[in-house]
């Protein structure tokens, strides 16, 4: 044996888990009797569901017929309102133009009217008779080089405004049958759309009679099934917070179930744990047991060396055992360590 002797390093204290509270086991057949509870009474507000729903068939019956009457009209008085939307459109549209039509017609005439008191004359007769005036005074006055001049541009001017008095007749003429060429064939468009609005708006009238004539009767015949459905709904809202209740139960079995087994897992792990330190506390004795077999069966008495080497192996052992203890039973070891005599 080597002549250092080694020292013993202490053994560090176990950091043990922090241990669960004690769990009891899930009553199993209080939550199984409460779900079955609750299954048994939703089965039967679903059965009492479907007596009324049959009921409710019975008594309101007819639905595809008058689901299929209904659309029809529907349709019949959405093309009503088509048609309607059309001809409207087509009055207003007459409307403005006729409202145009008319102050271009009014604004004809009143350049007409301009240009008549501009010129002062309404026919080339009247100018004629102005002009042969004009040419009688020069011949028969006293005149003087300006007064005669004047009357000179008096008849130029007449001489040119002349033509003009035909522009403005023909103006005239075409302003008196503006409204009749342009106004009149839209006042008849006009007329035909209202007449056409006035049908269509009766022909509407008769269709949304009928169509309320149909719900009232559909509304009266199945007057006696409302009750029916006012039930079934009723019963319904229970049957739902029954399965909302099952569900509940149903997690909170699940929830205390997973406690439980949680904590027989933690127990499970606490025993292979203390089965494991008796393993090795048994192993330890018995490494010290056979250490002190070899002392006594040592013929010749060990060198000092030897012995004190031997003698501290026993106490590294024994205080390991002893540190053992107190971590099992929470006291230090009573175990009196044995020293071979010298």
């Amino acid at each position: 044996m080597a002549n250092a002797t080694e020292k013993a390093s202490p053994a560090g204290k176990k950091d043990h888990k922090e241990k669960l509270a004690p769990v009891p086991k899930p009553n199993d057949k209080e939550f199984k009797d409460r779900i079955e509870a609750e299954t048994r009474a939703i089965d039967e507000l679903k059965a009492k569901i479907n007596d009324l729903q049959q009921r409710i068939t019975s008594v309101v019956g007819g639905r595809d017929e008058y689901n299929r009457k209904k659309q029809e009209m529907r349709s019949r008085l959405d093309e009503l309102q088509a048609q309607m939307d059309k001809y409207e459109a087509e009055r207003k549209r007459l409307t403005e133009a006729i409202d145009s039509r008319q102050k271009e017609g009014w604004e004809m005439k009143q350049n007409v009217q301009d240009m008549k008191r501009k010129l002062g004359f309404s026919s080339t007769e009247e100018i004629d008779k102005r002009i042969a005036a004009l040419e009688h005074s020069m011949m028969t006055s006293t005149l003087t080089l300006k007064e005669e001049k004047k009357l000179l541009d008096q008849i130029k001017q007449l001489k040119h405004n002349k033509p003009l008095v035909g522009k403005f007749a023909g103006l005239e003429a075409g302003a008196s049958s503006f409204e009749e060429t342009s106004v009149y064939p839209l006042r008849a468009m006009l007329d035909e759309a209202r007449t056409k609005l006035l049908e269509l708006r009766a022909l509407k009238r008769e269709e949304q009679e009928k169509y309320f004539a149909l719900v009232k009767q559909r509304q009266e015949a199945t007057a006696p099934g409302r009750e029916l459905i006012e039930e079934r709904d009723r019963l319904s809202k229970q049957m739902s917070e029954h399965m909302i209740k099952r569900r509940e139960i149903q997690d909170e079995y699940k929830k205390e179930n997973w406690k439980y087994q949680a904590f027989l897992a933690q127990q499970r792990q606490e025993r292979n744990e203390k089965m494991r330190e008796e393993r090795a506390r048994r192993q330890i004795e018995q490494e010290r047991a056979n250490l002190e077999r070899q002392l006594e069966m040592v013929d010749e008495e060990p060198v000092d060396g030897e012995l004190i080497l031997l003698t501290q192996t026993i106490a590294y052992v024994q205080k390991i055992m002893d540190e053992h203890n107190q971590t099992q039973d929470g006291s230090p070891g009573t175990e009196q360590k044995k020293t071979p005599e010298a």
